[in-house]
């Protein structure tokens, strides 16, 4: 059983419903009492029907939807062989060609309990940029999603590239 306390000052609060002049001359006085501090447990005063809740023991929500970020998870979600692996696979099938200038691109990746990955560009500085990084992004196998408490969940995070045309 878990008991909680309130801490209760005893204040004078007529001293807040004065008309601001007289709060101002009596600001100036120096109280020498001190307020007074009541502890108390959370049971008294209670009647002994009234139910106290208890927050440990409400139901479990269902969250086989929940997108998890990384500080929450065991394990990140990881692309086979690792974030190198991820770079070099998205440099290597990057045509730089079928774009005019450099520049970065950043998405938002969810990653599903399967391994399956939906992204969305955040930012990018051309559309031909997000047409190639996407038609790449499309054709990459599927990653080894985040775990947490030892099962994979769906999890989400963010990637920047960098685009060179040179």
């Amino acid at each position: 059983m878990r008991t909680m306390y309130a801490l209760l000052l005893d204040m004078d609060h007529n001293e807040f419903n004065k008309p601001q002049q007289r709060r101002q001359k009596s600001s100036s006085k120096v109280s020498d009492e001190k307020p007074k501090i009541v502890i108390t447990d959370r049971n008294s005063g209670l009647d002994d029907n009234v139910a106290v809740p208890n927050f440990d023991e409400g139901e479990k929500k269902d969250d086989t939807n929940k997108i998890y970020i990384m500080p929450d998870l065991e394990s990140g979600p990881t692309f086979p062989g690792g974030n190198n692996k991820f770079t070099k696979y998205f440099e290597g099938n990057f045509n730089k060609n079928a774009v005019a200038k450099s520049g970065w691109i950043s998405f938002d990746f969810i990653v599903e309990k399967d391994g399956g990955v939906t992204f969305k560009a955040l930012r990018s500085p051309a559309k031909d940029i997000e047409d190639e990084a996407t038609r790449v992004l499309n054709k990459m196998p599927k990653w080894t999603p985040g775990k947490r408490k030892g099962e994979p969940v769906r999890s989400t995070f963010t990637q920047m590239f960098t685009v060179n045309k040179s």
